[in-house]
């Protein structure tokens, strides 16, 4: 009878460790998860304000001097090239690793 208790006491131990090992993984694939998603939000908004942030910066600054779409143009264009200046620096980060 007590060799059938030690054994399942065993069973339950190995069982546990089991989950305890199942969880961490999830817990690290979570973080990995969040990391990813990090990266991705971190992407997208350094490509969209320089552009959206140069346009918008361009339409307020032409309304104020009576210029229409020069600075909207000129500041779209800069945030165009600014975006694509950091997406390949990010490109080319990520080779690297």
């Amino acid at each position: 009878m007590k060799r059938n208790i030690i054994k399942l006491h065993q069973g339950s131990a190995k069982l546990s460790k089991e989950i305890i090992q199942k969880k961490e993984k999830t817990e690290k694939e979570r973080l990995l998860e969040n990391k990813l998603l990090s990266e991705a939000l971190g992407l997208g908004v350094s490509l969209v304000l320089p552009i959206a942030g140069g346009a918008l910066a361009g339409v307020f600054i032409d309304r104020i001097f009576q210029t229409a779409p020069r600075f909207t143009l000129g500041l779209l264009f800069m945030g165009l090239i600014i975006s694509f200046l950091k997406l390949a620096e990010l490109a080319k980060r990520g080779d690297n690793t």
